[in-house]
């Protein structure tokens, strides 16, 4: 770390003086990231070997967070609103629930088309999720 503020502050101090000269401005400052860079490749390598090696993903934890994200509500806020979003969401933490189970429970998911409003392929596809909105205006059409 202080060699990296030591090239920042040489950098700085190549910047600020009158004569700028740009062989000492490019050499400075590339051998100067250089050393940083390698310096930072140095720190991850280290994290890596004394913080997360023997490390577990919760598997499960992080499948259940995801379901609670109020990003998980990103097409249902555009059907019925940022307000019955904002509902499903307070539910959703208030009663440990998903936000999937949150809108059953509140009623929202009678048909098989809103149900897919939470299909995981259909929330990371932005062209499924396009085809999903235009066939929920078209059941609209016909309701």
């Amino acid at each position: 770390m202080q060699s990296t503020a030591g090239n920042n502050a040489l950098s700085i101090s190549i910047l600020n003086d009158s004569s700028l000269d740009v062989a000492n401005i490019n050499s400075a400052s590339f051998s100067g990231l250089c050393e940083s860079l390698e310096l930072v490749a140095r720190g991850f390598s280290q994290f890596n070997n004394l913080c997360l090696r023997g490390l577990t993903v919760n598997k499960d934890f992080c499948s259940r967070e995801v379901e609670r994200s109020p990003s998980e509500l990103l097409l249902f806020s555009k059907i019925y609103g940022k307000d019955a979003a904002a509902t499903v969401y307070e539910t959703a933490l208030k009663q440990d629930l998903s936000c999937q189970e949150a809108a059953e429970k509140l009623g929202y998911l009678k048909r098989e088309l809103d149900k897919q409003l939470f299909d995981k392929a259909i929330l990371t596809d932005a062209q499924q999720s396009a085809l999903l909105l235009k066939s929920f205006k078209e059941a609209k059409k016909c309701d």
